[in-house]
């Protein structure tokens, strides 16, 4: 296609439809290029509400392959712990943990939205392929109501080693093993459900009150209704994943005994309607 395709909704109507996925599965070659385009026309019952693009993937061997360009509503779309080229130009390569989940409410237009995507087959001369060509993965948009009442966890310590902790600011470096914070719920809090979410990085392992979670790339927030105390002292240890969108040193699934420098990401509990 011309230059500009990924922005034009009229394109569309001259391509064939096809269900996206490998590219065997479309009849194409291993080293095809392909660009899709899809329009969505969103649910009048989601007006107000925060609207995210989910890509869901099963880890290590499959998602984008083997490698790609996302646009919703015409702009190129940065996907926290992917490389990129440029800001503007941010290219998406293999990942152990394919998934992500991105707000795109401020690219809805006129109760639409539009997505392209283009996947490179090509390989560079040191490539291998190991993994099938094509996109294996589901791509679903997904609407959020606005919360009833949200509480930055803004006292936040790292740790250099267990239990060896100093306090640090969220937005500003920091070196650390993993973050710990303690809150109690406020005594005027909503009733409904209780959710934990990080504006800027994956949750990836939260241990909430010594319960361990392995967050999936997929979702932006968990409901830690039935894991926090009611009254008394809760305490959160997070080892976040994409941190504030640069992945750089921290590893794609970070440990308890992986130590790193990186900008302290934001965590918020957020009340919801049952």
């Amino acid at each position: 296609p011309a230059d500009g395709w990924a922005s034009r909704p009229e394109t569309s109507a001259r391509w064939r439809s096809v269900r996206l996925g490998t590219f065997a599965a479309m009849g194409l070659g291993e080293d095809a290029r392909v660009s899709c385009f899809r329009g969505a026309r969103l649910p009048s019952a989601w007006q107000g509400k925060r609207i995210r693009l989910v890509f869901d993937a099963e880890p290590w061997f499959w998602g984008l392959y083997p490698r790609a360009r996302i646009w919703v509503g015409g702009k190129p779309l940065f996907v926290p712990g992917y490389e990129s080229d440029s800001p503007s130009n941010p290219l998406l390569r293999p990942q152990r943990g394919p998934s992500f989940s991105i707000d795109v409410t401020d690219r809805v237009r006129e109760g639409g939205l539009t997505i392209a995507v283009e996947i490179d087959g090509h390989l560079n001369a040191s490539d291998s392929r190991s993994r099938p060509s094509g996109v294996t993965g589901a791509f679903y948009l997904r609407a959020e109501p606005a919360p009833l009442a949200e509480k930055p966890l803004t006292e936040i310590s790292a740790a250099a080693d267990v239990n060896v902790l100093s306090p640090v600011t969220v937005g500003r470096p920091a070196r650390f093993t993993y973050l710990e914070t303690h809150f109690t719920l406020p005594p005027d809090a909503p009733g409904g459900r209780l959710f934990l979410r990080s504006p800027d990085a994956d949750l990836n392992v939260v241990v909430i009150n010594n319960v361990v979670v392995q967050v999936p790339g997929s979702m932006d927030r968990i409901d830690i209704s039935h894991l926090v105390r009611r009254t008394g002292d809760n305490t959160i240890r997070w080892l976040p994943g994409g941190c504030s969108g640069v992945r750089g040193e921290w590893p794609e699934y970070p440990h308890f005994d992986t130590v790193v420098t990186r900008v302290v990401p934001s965590l918020v509990l957020a009340w919801e309607r049952p």
